[in-house]
């Protein structure tokens, strides 16, 4: 006879000894309290992880006090340049910065001092709109007296006269000798890196990624050397003999972390592409002369499709913003590269020709970090998953679905390695800020689940009018989710819910698949039913995820897919096919990042069923587990995640396994012997 079995976390030996009345007319909530005694055991079997909705996303507040309009820094670096480390005095290099700033409206009372972020700095004066002024330099900042005071609306000049006290953070410099003992250093070379918050220690400045300005760089260099910064070169004056002071200078706005400035004997490779408005871009690259076109180390190879990478990310994400483009190599750093706003940095190493994903992701923020910057570094997802998925979707103009799919489902497996013990996306602390796992890969899915979840023709003009909205500007997680609800009011997933789910809550569904039961209607129909359930069980992670879940029925030369909106843990359905099923697949398209385990039960009896049972359960991590099985069965052993543990099959009637090993949780065992399987969940407990 056939009978559907019952999929769930209890033993079908223990339902002998239910009472009636808990079963039958309190549900399965009640059946848990009747077994499970031990909190920590019920738990671990029926999630109690909070899975409410949260009223609505998050919002920070953003000190707004003061709004920097520009800046224009003088600092020389000919010394550091020419001088080995160990020579190197106390002040790195001589430095002035000219900081045009506005106090913003509704600020009250008077404003008697301003405080600005400076870290390994060495304040020498500070004049307020031409005046010198009382400062006070500590540890992090530097606090200026205004004199007179100012109020809300009011603009003000900072003009601070510095030392760089450090050359190895935030500014980083080596001269020939240490040249010399670097293998992938080939001449003197200084360069910065400031994100996320080392802008502070090479000039005082409001270090926050929502306060964008204008910038102008004035850098003084030995003659020879080439100064590289954001924008394009001004000029280039002889101060001496032996130095040149060369301006670099910005016509947009930019958050401080965005500032690069670099300095060698450079070469200059040139490319351009044309624009969607018909606008030649020009793409100036700086890089040593051996690499131009060398045997290991080549641009014109690594660089090559740098124009097209411009021409399809326009595709999809609308006009490039700024005039020009390039990017500046630098070596050593232990890093990729890093999205400088028209001018990325680059690890030297990607000259061999082997990082054209890292190309794509720096020129992917150029719209996504770039034009519409994370306003707060709890929105860092915003910048790094953006430029992620841009990866993909390059190897989509390139290699077409498969190769999107595929390098998004090399970003997956990357981020499976700790899945479910992952943080949230959102909202990440400082330290851990550029977590691969989470701020990289899932944040990538997080997008391209978006675009599954929408559709093209609705997904990218609603990506298109988010950068046309907050062009230049810095925005929240928030405002995506508010954009969102306004460009497509009526998703299968209430975006609410879809941000709550997936950023604000950590983990991915983790699905197990029946096929119970495939019943013949006819001579040519089946009627297949099927049970999906949810199995994720970690710290802060939804008890049940609801998203649009596709199952494929295979049969041996047919496939048949239907999609079902999963809401709860667990959901059973019936699916038609014109064939019979012999396997089931969950998602076979990577629509969702998640992990999944699916079997087909042809046929169970009675008889198998009462001969499959297992000992002792809960079972003791370590201890041996007892699984009596008709001999010649299969036993297969997952844990929740759907990672195999073990497989093999047993020739006689009683197996004995070990779970040394197993993670605490929960362990799908699978029983298949003559076209019969048996699936059972035991908690495996610490």
């Amino acid at each position: 006879m056939r009978k559907t079995l019952i999929h769930s976390t209890l033993l079908s030996i223990l339902f002998l000894s239910i009472p009636t009345s808990v079963t039958a007319q309190e549900g399965k909530d009640a059946l848990h309290d009747w077994l499970f005694q031990d909190n920590h055991l019920k738990e671990m079997v029926a999630p109690l992880h909070p899975t409410v909705q949260m009223e609505a996303f998050p919002r920070l507040d953003i000190d707004s006090t003061i709004d920097v309009l520009s800046y224009e820094l003088w600092t020389d670096w000919s010394m550091a340049l020419t001088t080995p480390r160990d020579e190197r005095p106390e002040r790195k290099a001589e430095s002035r910065i000219l900081i045009k700033m506005k106090i913003i409206d509704g600020i009250q009372p008077l404003i008697q001092t301003i405080e600005l972020d400076a870290r390994s700095l060495i304040i020498d004066s500070v004049l307020v709109d031409g005046s010198r002024a009382g400062f006070l330099k500590e540890t992090a900042t530097l606090r200026v007296d205004l004199n007179s005071g100012i109020t809300g609306g009011d603009s003000i000049d900072i003009d601070i006269y510095y030392a760089n006290a450090s050359d190895t953070r935030g500014f980083y410099c080596f001269s020939q000798a240490e040249a010399d003992t670097l293998v992938e250093v080939l001449r003197p070379i200084a360069f910065t890196f400031s994100e996320p918050q080392d802008a502070r220690r090479w000039f005082p400045c409001n270090d926050k990624p929502h306060d964008k300005a204008y910038y102008t760089v004035h850098c003084r260099v030995p003659l020879g050397y080439t100064v590289v910064s954001n924008g394009i070169p001004i000029d280039s004056v002889a101060d001496s003999d032996t130095t040149s002071w060369q301006t670099w200078q910005h016509d947009e706005p930019m958050p401080t972390y965005l500032l690069t400035v670099n300095a060698s004997r450079y070469h200059r490779y040139d490319q351009s592409y044309v624009n969607v408005e018909g606008d030649t871009i020009p793409i100036l690259n700086y890089h040593w002369v051996e690499d131009q076109d060398g045997d290991d180390f080549s641009a014109v190879r690594a660089l090559v499709n740098i124009p097209a990478m411009f021409v399809a990310l326009e595709k999809y994400f609308g006009v490039y913003r700024f005039n020009s483009y390039g990017h500046v190599s630098v070596a050593p750093v232990n890093i990729g590269g890093m999205e400088h706003q028209s001018m990325s940095t680059i690890n030297r190493r990607w000259l061999r020709g082997n990082a054209e994903a890292g190309y794509a992701h720096e020129i992917g923020h150029q719209w996504i970090g770039d034009q519409v910057s994370c306003a707060t570094w709890d929105d860092i997802w915003l910048n790094e998953g953006g430029a992620s998925w841009s990866e993909a979707l390059w190897r989509l103009e390139k290699e077409g679905p498969e190769g999107y799919q595929a390098h998004l489902n090399y970003k997956r497996d990357r981020y499976l390695r700790n899945g479910l013990s992952e943080p949230p996306v959102y909202g990440i602390p400082l330290f851990m800020l550029f977590n691969e796992a989470t701020t990289y890969n899932k944040s990538a899915w997080v997008f391209h689940m978006m675009r599954r979840l929408v559709g093209d023709e609705a997904m990218f003009p609603a990506v298109r009018s988010f950068f046309a909205k907050y062009d230049m500007k810095s925005a929240q997680t928030a405002d995506l989710l508010e954009h969102m609800k306004e460009e497509i009011p009526s998703p299968l997933i209430d975006w609410d819910l879809y941000f709550d789910q997936w950023l604000f809550k950590a983990g991915h569904p983790v699905y197990i698949a029946i096929n119970q039961a495939s019943d013949v209607l006819s001579q040519s129909g089946y009627r297949n039913t099927v049970t999906l359930r949810q199995v994720q069980s970690a710290e802060g992670v939804p008890t049940a995820f609801e998203m649009p879940v596709t199952v494929r029925f295979l049969g041996t030369e047919n496939i048949y897919d239907t999609t079902v909106v999963m809401r709860e843990r667990v959901m059973s359905f019936s699916a038609f096919t014109q064939f019979e099923v012999d396997s089931i697949d969950v998602d076979p398209n990577d629509d969702i990042l998640c992990q999944s385990n699916s079997n087909t039960i042809t046929s169970v009896n009675e008889e198998f069923e009462t001969r499959v049972s297992v000992s002792p359960v809960p079972v003791q991590h370590g201890e041996m587990l007892n699984v009596s099985v008709p001999a010649g069965s299969t036993i297969t052993v997952y844990n929740v995640t759907g990672t195999l543990l073990t497989s093999f099959v047993e020739q006689t009637d009683f197996a004995r396994i070990s779970t040394a090993g197993w993670p605490i949780g929960l362990a799908v065992i699978t029983v298949q012997s003559n076209g019969n399987l048996q699936t059972i969940t035991v908690p495996v407990i610490d």
